[in-house]
């Protein structure tokens, strides 16, 4: 019994080590244009949340993608970031609100190009 209860605390315990992890905020002055999507993610050291967009200009051929990365700032604030890849490299990154639609991404570099 008494095993049954360490292991449930351990395994408590590395959960909320875990938890806490996830939350942390990302440190986005450690980025810069051209980093590839995996070199980004070693410098903010974590996953992004999910990708918002991708598709193939049909102009020049390239690749476009977008994937957010999100950090809770508050216990009711969270602050989230769309990143624009072109070719696996950083083109751009900005600031968008949690509730942002996925359609706003490529119209959002769309605009700026």
């Amino acid at each position: 019994m008494k095993s049954l209860f360490r292991i449930t605390i351990v395994f408590s315990a590395l959960l909320i080590i875990s938890s806490c992890a996830a939350l942390r905020k990302g440190d986005l002055s450690k980025i810069q244009l051209g980093m590839s999507k995996a070199t980004v993610q070693l410098m903010l050291k974590v996953k992004p949340d999910n990708v918002v967009s991708s598709e193939r200009d049909p102009i020049d051929n390239s690749v476009i993608e977008v994937v957010q990365y999100s950090w809770l700032v508050s216990q009711t604030e969270t602050e989230c970031y769309w990143l624009y890849f072109v070719n696996d490299k950083l083109d751009s990154w900005h600031k968008v609100r949690p509730d942002s639609r996925h359609s706003d991404a490529m119209d959002y570099f769309k605009r700026r190009g």
